[in-house]
């Protein structure tokens, strides 16, 4: 075991130095021509006569990469030299136009035969360049290599090793208490559990920094395509948007940061064990005011990591998910504790450590909407079938559900629906920003697919663009679609449509078998549900989508259910 340790060890450490030190040639290279710019800072002007000059054209698989050469001769104390340096960077590349230019204006000065100025190295005039400038494009691309390649190196043999301390914790953790999996790692190991928006924090600082230094370029190429009639390059400007979009990310949490800092949450007992109650204590800070509302979303997730062909892909599908208001009372001093009560369902799996392909993580989302930067904190929960039940567990268990919890009761107009008397009417554009989210994902797909049809591959991308507009449809039902439940006459009458409502269904509230919903989409951390009835036939209908908060969208149903009169079991 200790060998295996080793052996993954080493391997990871060559991997991420090999990425590390190749970006530190390009950084090498740039930092060499700086010096040798700053070298030539006294070396003297002199007239030099052009006698050839070409422009190298190397042609690559996926780029055509450039090189000026030129051939001239100067005089110095009346002896005569020749050189063929033209600047301090020998090599080849298309970054900028600086070899296209260089050529045409040596090409005017050979043609003329007027004199070149070269500058001259007075300590051995045998060396010349005609250029002694900084190329500041191929600097920026030099550096950009280098903070790209060797900061992936640094950052994998960073994350290596925290992942292999973190694995050597779990192990040890493991042989002292093999049978509490509650103890197995650092953060359990009390009952005061630290928010994890610090991790995201940096998370989202380092994606930002990353893309953006990959799309850098992008901004520098595109203006000069476009402006040759590449209207295509247009598609690769929604990578430097992408990247504009993830520093405010990051500037958002770090803004969250500087106003709140980072939560607690103290736990009544650890661990909170399946089909009881989750007791804790919120350490809230003060900047968040008297009389805000906090929202608390409680998901149990698993997170699945798949390795295919050299490529790592982690989903999290939400299996379940419990949601709670609470309006805070007035507190004093820098904190005020806020008491958390939230029930967790028996049926569902208990929390694994970290694991190879699958885990389990219950997740605690924490949000209040403030003026300026809206308070957020996140915590992960040891949620384990310990088979201990508190005395208030032990109570009937109906009641144990209806009064437990704490917070708000749940409301049903902020399901996303609208009542008026008898008449329950779900409008559209409910969900703007999922909306908006499809269409950038559509914009994506459909994009690239016109992009590879117009570049002669039409299968390929007419799959894309399929894509895309199935993408497109989903914009557009979330956009216009609508639906209407009526009660009337002892008639329950449910309506739907785009843009009018067409009546779909018309049932005698006796002939109602039971409503109930079931979560069909995810967006983020948040579940949203349709509203279902089966009818005494047994036959299920749809009576409204994309209804918002459980506890809602539970109190809706409620509502309902007093107003057709049906019988409770």
């Amino acid at each position: 075991m200790a060998k295996d340790k080793k052996s993954s060890k080493g391997c990871l450490s060559l991997f991420a130095g090999v990425f590390f030190f190749a970006g530190l040639i390009p950084g090498f290279l740039a930092l060499f021509n700086i010096y040798e710019v700053w070298a030539a800072r006294d070396w003297l002007p002199t007239p030099a006569i052009i006698n050839s000059t070409e422009l190298e054209t190397h042609r690559g698989d996926d780029s055509t990469t450039y090189k000026v050469t030129a051939r001239y001769q100067y005089t110095i104390a009346g002896q005569q030299y020749s050189s063929d340096s033209v600047g301090f960077s020998t090599g080849s590349d298309n970054i900028g136009d600086y070899h296209q230019d260089a050529h045409r204006q040596l090409q005017r000065h050979q043609q003329s035969q007027q004199p070149f100025t070269a500058w001259v190295n007075p300590d051995d005039p045998a060396e010349a360049v005609l250029y002694k400038t900084i190329r500041w494009p191929l600097l920026a691309f030099e550096i950009l290599f280098m903070l790209i390649f060797s900061g992936v190196g640094a950052g994998l043999y960073l994350l290596g090793r925290h992942a292999l301390k973190q694995k050597q914790d779990i192990s040890e953790q493991q042989n002292l208490h093999p049978e509490k999996p509650w103890k197995w790692r650092r953060e359990w190991q009390h009952n005061t559990l630290k928010s994890i928006s610090s991790s995201a924090r940096w998370m989202a600082t380092g994606f930002a920094i990353f893309w953006n230094l990959i799309s850098l370029p992008l901004w520098f190429v595109i203006p000069g395509e476009f402006a040759s009639g590449n209207t295509l390059i247009l598609l690769a400007a929604l990578f430097p948007l992408v990247g504009i979009g993830l520093i405010s990310w990051a500037v958002r949490q770090w803004l969250q940061y500087r106003r709140f800092g980072d939560s607690e949450l103290i736990l009544t007992h650890m661990p909170v064990s399946l089909g009881g109650l989750l007791k804790a204590n919120l350490q809230l800070p003060q900047q968040v005011p008297d009389g805000a509302e906090l929202n608390l979303v409680l998901n149990c997730i698993r997170k699945t990591t798949e390795r295919s062909g050299g490529k790592t892909r982690t989903r999290e599908n939400i299996l379940w998910q419990g949601d709670q208001r609470i309006k805070l009372q007035v507190g004093s001093g820098s904190y005020r504790l806020v008491p958390i009560k939230l029930n967790i369902p028996s049926d569902q799996p208990e929390a694994t450590v970290s694991t190879e392909q699958s885990e389990v993580i219950w997740r605690l989302q924490i949000q209040s909407e403030l003026s300026g930067v809206d308070y957020e904190a996140m915590f992960e929960l040891p949620v384990f079938d310990t088979g201990l039940i508190t005395e208030a567990d032990n109570q009937e268990e109906d009641f144990h559900k209806l009064n437990s919890e704490s917070g708000i009761a749940g409301d049903p107009s902020r399901s996303g629906v609208v009542i008026e008397g008898n008449r329950y009417f779900f409008p559209a554009a409910r969900h703007k920003g999922i909306a908006l989210s499809l269409l950038l994902f559509c914009l994506v797909f459909g994009g690239t697919g016109v992009g590879i049809i117009f570049a002669g591959h039409p299968i390929f991308g007419g799959i894309f663009a399929l894509v895309g507009t199935l993408i497109l449809w989903a914009v557009l039902a979330l956009l216009f679609k609508r639906s209407e439940i009526q009660l009337e006459n002892g008639n329950l009458i449910a309506a739907s449509g785009w843009f009018s409502l067409k009546e779909k269904l018309r049932l005698p509230s006796f002939q109602v078998k039971r409503l109930w919903i079931k979560s069909n989409m995810s967006s983020g951390n948040t579940k949203y549900y349709d509203l279902y009835l089966e009818d005494h036939l047994g036959k299920k209908h749809t009576l409204a989508t994309n209804l918002n908060s459980r506890r809602d969208s539970e109190a809706l149903i409620q509502h309902l259910e007093e107003a057709l009169g049906l019988a409770k079991d």
